[in-house]
């Protein structure tokens, strides 16, 4: 059961600036140390992603009217209240199509096991702050619109794309659509291995919204009917891996504790998915935010009807199933109650 806490703002070590009306640092109730904690001061609110620690901040709400009364000042954004996916999609098309992928990105993607030929066909490519971003950003803007995309903003009156370094991992919907891109950084300073590509607190800027990855093998892209069997993991690079693996469909949630904002639950019951496969990564076994996460998700999967079993296997083999399956091995399928059976003997064994 989620618990709810009282945080005052002063207790947050590394408190920065995130995106839009948020602010944040490491969380006091896990001891993170790599700001998984987020805090609105407009709405009062704190949510841990890695403990899912959650609840109201002590210090006096902020209206967004005296936001510039404050020590937290953030730009004019513009305002969207539903995603245009056609929109989306075909920016981020263009943008991908004029961007490169870095010699060393590649060779990561080697490593993890990805083939040339899949690493052509996923759309992989790289943001480098080098390269005229802004000369880029124009040259979009003139073909289509790109006011409401996450990434573009403007600056003196030009349209402008933010700088950052890392490799770019689209992320699709159902229907293949690329309706967000999740960034692998290549600046791990700041605590961060994965962001979103996102313009939020620049002027004209637009907050990304996190998303789920729908990963579909090759062998069945042009497939029409959705199968009735889904597997759930963290992290579209791992999905997408895992799904031509297994020449299956990998539903890839940007953080385990995310699924319930990206609202994938609803989504699955609407495409009358039969079952759905839980595979967080291994150390479920002896991560108990990991575990509760897998636990929570599971309950919501069966309220709407759905079949679930979970994926398991020794962390020795691979902490996640893309590990696992390029060390040759293949997860046990096993219920909610073998699955916690087994993760409570690794804990016992561990201890």
């Amino acid at each position: 059961m989620l618990q709810m806490y009282e945080l005052s703002i002063s207790e947050v070590r590394n408190l920065r600036r995130a995106a839009g009306d948020e602010l944040r640092g490491d969380c006091p109730f896990c001891n993170d140390h790599k700001g998984h904690l987020y805090i609105n001061p407009v709405k009062g609110v704190f949510y841990c992603q890695r403990c899912a620690a959650a609840g109201k901040i002590t210090e006096k709400i902020i209206q967004k009217g005296q936001i510039d009364k404050c020590s937290y000042r953030f730009p004019r954004e513009r305002q969207t209240t539903k995603l245009n996916i056609k929109q989306l999609d075909k920016v981020y098309n263009t943008l991908l199509r004029c961007l490169d992928l870095k010699k060393e990105h590649y060779y990561h993607l080697l490593g993890r096991g990805f083939s040339g030929e899949l690493i052509r066909i996923k759309g992989y490519k790289s943001l480098n702050s080098s390269e005229d971003l802004a000369e880029l950003a124009e040259r979009i803007a003139s073909t289509t619109s790109v006011a409401d995309i996450p990434g573009f903003y403007q600056k003196d009156g030009r349209w402008m794309l933010v700088e950052d370094n890392g490799l770019l991992i689209p992320c699709r919907n159902f229907e293949g659509k690329i309706w967000g891109i999740q960034i692998r950084t290549d600046d791990r300073s700041k605590g961060r291995k994965y962001c979103w590509l996102s313009s939020a607190g620049r002027e004209n800027g637009t907050k990304a919204t996190a998303v789920y990855h729908v990963a579909v093998p090759t062998k069945l892209v042009n497939t029409k009917n959705v199968p009735k069997r889904v597997w759930i993991t963290e992290g579209p690079l791992k999905g997408d891996y895992s799904a031509e693996k297994m020449g299956e469909i990998f539903i890839c949630v940007p953080g385990v504790n995310t699924w319930k904002r990206t609202r994938i639950v609803e989504e699955l019951k609407r495409k009358k998915i039969q079952e759905a496969i839980i595979c967080y990564d291994a150390d479920a076994a002896t991560n108990i935010y990991v575990a509760e996460a897998a636990y929570q998700l599971y309950k919501a999967l069966r309220s709407k009807g759905i079949q679930v079993q979970f994926a398991w296997w020794e962390i020795e083999k691979g902490k996640g199933i893309d590990d696992l399956l390029k060390n040759g091995c293949y997860p046990n399928i096993v219920s909610f109650e073998n699955w916690q059976k087994r993760n409570q003997l690794d804990r016992a064994i561990r201890s």
